[in-house]
């Protein structure tokens, strides 16, 4: 509840501030205990299944996570992010692709023109942490869209968007994991598409 309160307050939300309150909330573990929270991500695929593995994930991986989104998303053409667009984060964890992409747009001088997130991830806990995450930045629950559900799990009805409009899918450090069927999930994305979509993985 006090991580939530923390997020909820920050003015001007970035990955950065967010991942500063989650060391804040493992710092003064013991060392031990500290070591079992890293040995509980498995390198980063694990479920996060604790607020501590969530917060000990930002603090391990984090880093690297939004270099690697910050890299990825500068090659994406900009004049998509000058209209209204679509997200869609697959493995979304704690929304940190989606984040980090936030804040690109700021850096770069774009308003955040998300008409819809839609979030896929197993984990109720990450779930509701991504939420909290993106919310900080959007101030609109209506924008944000959850999916409980493993990838293999999502069905095309999951996807469909009124809307039309182009989409950005994240792909976060899944693509390796070998319980998810590629082709399957491409056909499942390829099967939704109403205009240009843009794979950033």
């Amino acid at each position: 509840q006090d991580y939530i309160e923390k997020v909820k307050k920050i003015t001007s939300p970035s990955f950065q501030q967010i991942r500063k309150i989650a060391n804040s909330e493992i710092s003064n573990l013991p060392d031990k205990e500290k070591k079992e929270l890293f040995g509980r991500l498995e390198r980063g695929v694990a479920l996060l299944d604790s607020h501590k593995v969530m917060c000990q994930y930002l603090r391990s991986y984090g880093n690297m996570h939004e270099a690697k989104i910050q890299d990825a998303v500068k090659h994406l053409p900009k004049e998509i992010f000058e209209n209204d667009f679509e997200i869609v984060d697959w493995g979304c964890g704690q929304g940190i692709g989606t984040v980090c992409f936030f804040d690109y747009l700021k850096k770069e001088g774009f308003n955040i023109n998300v008409e819809k997130v839609t979030l896929i991830e197993p984990s109720e806990l990450a779930l509701n942490m991504a939420n909290l995450h993106i919310e900080s930045y959007l101030g609109d629950e209506g924008k944000v869209h959850s999916i409980k559900k493993f990838l293999d799990e999502v069905v095309v009805d999951d996807l469909k968007s009124e809307s039309g409009l182009p989409r950005i899918h994240f792909f976060s450090n899944i693509l390796d994991i070998p319980q998810i069927d590629l082709k399957e999930l491409s056909q499942k994305v390829n099967s939704t598409i109403l205009n240009d979509n843009y794979i950033v993985c």
